[in-house]
């Protein structure tokens, strides 16, 4: 029963027409016993095939006669598993040439040199047929049992290599897919990579003009020393109730992670600016007030001109109990808990 969708196909190349008859009763289907009985002498006696349907031979009585129907078959896609040639085949080419341009046109093939004579040592066939995994001998006479095994291992072994193939180069489809994926992916990350330098050059000329417009405003608190404080209260009211907001609200908000950090930098940059008026507004501390916060310096800034509750609070946009709180705080650590001194009249003497 023919176990493969495809039959092992085998080329028999011998100069010798009883030994192609040979190759033909053990290969050709429709007979069913054994092909030979071995004679008294060891040499091999015809008797009736055995059937092999899963072979498919054809024979060549010279080398080049081979090569031609190895060129075709491989053309064909229908190329030869195993090839079983002949030494020496006068008058035309030799086997060992004969090998040697099967292996050439096909390099998958499984070669069996087989030779009645030792004259020519496998190490020399090896060098001229590569290669050696792939290069077998048999001598002359030879049982058909031989010739039958080589045949279905050599078979089989050319079908697993011929299946690994096929896996090799599916492969190779999914690398090539996967690299072709891989350089678009690149691609992109290349094109979303300058546009965050485009974006890092934009707001460091953003951070240029920041930092010049500071540059502008300290020139002009000099010069306008009496009106400072008044101007910055309205600077920081007004940017406390009408821009962190929106930015807080900003940073709260599910943007893609490129404007979050956008967003960031801005807001970092401008708290940078509102802590710039914070200080300029007021003098410089005593060291009883070194142990004071960021915020309860503010918050005592904002008492000392006069600030109320209230205010303090719609000014750094927190809640009258925080302000309160910090009051407490700043009582505190100036020693004024339960005494009855006005903070800001205390803070007027000292800042």
């Amino acid at each position: 029963m023919n176990k493969y969708a495809e039959p092992i196909r085998i080329l028999a190349v011998d100069d010798m027409p009883d030994m192609l008859a040979i190759y033909q009763s053990i290969f050709t289907p429709d007979i069913e016993e054994d092909p030979f009985s071995e004679s008294k002498d060891g040499a091999l006696e015809s008797k009736e095939a055995v059937v092999f349907p899963h072979f498919e031979l054809t024979t060549c009585s010279g080398g080049e006669e081979a090569v031609k129907h190895a060129k075709k078959a491989k053309e064909g896609n229908r190329p030869f598993a195993v090839a079983f040639i002949d030494v020496r085949m006068p008058p035309g080419p030799d086997g060992v040439w004969t090998a040697a341009q099967i292996r050439a046109l096909d390099p998958c093939i499984h070669i069996v040199i087989v030779t009645a004579y030792t004259d020519v040592p496998p190490n020399t066939i090896a060098e001229q047929v590569p290669s050696t995994a792939q290069l077998f001998y048999i001598q002359k006479p030879f049982h058909w049992h031989e010739i039958t095994h080589f045949a279905e291992v050599l078979g089989e072994n050319w079908r697993l290599m011929k299946d690994i193939g096929t896996i090799q180069n599916d492969m190779e489809k999914q690398i090539l897919a996967q690299n072709a994926f891989v350089q678009r992916v690149s691609k992109n990350m290349n094109e979303v990579l300058n546009e965050k330098l485009e974006l890092e050059e934009q707001l460091q000329i953003k951070s240029k003009n920041i930092d010049e417009v500071n540059t502008a405003l300290r020139m002009l608190v000099e010069e306008r020393e009496k009106d400072k404080v008044r101007i910055e209260e309205n600077i920081l009211l007004d940017l406390h109730n009408n821009v962190l907001p929106h930015l807080d609200a900003l940073q709260h908000a599910n943007l893609p992670k490129s404007e979050k950090s956008l967003v960031d930098l801005i807001k970092a940059n401008f708290e940078t600016v509102l802590s710039s008026f914070t200080i300029s507004s007021m003098p410089e501390l005593p060291v009883e007030f070194e142990n004071f916060t960021p915020m309860e310096i503010q918050i005592a800034n904002l008492i000392k001109h006069g600030s109320s509750t209230k205010e303090i609070a719609d000014i750094m946009n927190i809640s009258p109990k925080t302000v309160e709180s910090h009051r407490k705080n700043i009582r505190k650590k100036l020693g004024l808990t339960n005494k009855s001194v006005n903070l800001r009249t205390h803070l007027l003497k000292k800042i």
